[in-house]
């Protein structure tokens, strides 16, 4: 089984469609359950870091939703700062 923790990256977040999908690297579990559900393929996992194509997401949040560590979210720009 790979180290988690060598293939995990900090906090990032990107423009996408208005909002800003946030993914907090250090909680995701790389167990695949936000890609099963993308409508809009802009998700995949690639050895247990999550890799998102952000023109293709549409912030429908169902990788939100489906979350089981809560690494997602999607906030309005103005709100979200930098991690850093």
């Amino acid at each position: 089984m790979a180290n988690r923790s060598s293939t995990r990256m900090p906090k990032t977040e990107k423009a996408s469609n208005g909002g800003r999908l946030v993914i907090d690297h250090d909680e995701c579990a790389g167990c695949g359950a936000c890609p099963a559900v993308c409508h809009s393929l802009a998700l995949r996992l690639d050895a247990l870091t999550l890799e998102i194509e952000y023109e293709l997401c549409d912030n429908c949040s169902l990788c939100v939703i489906v979350c089981p560590t809560g690494a997602l979210s999607v906030v309005e720009k103005h709100t979200c700062v930098r991690a850093g």
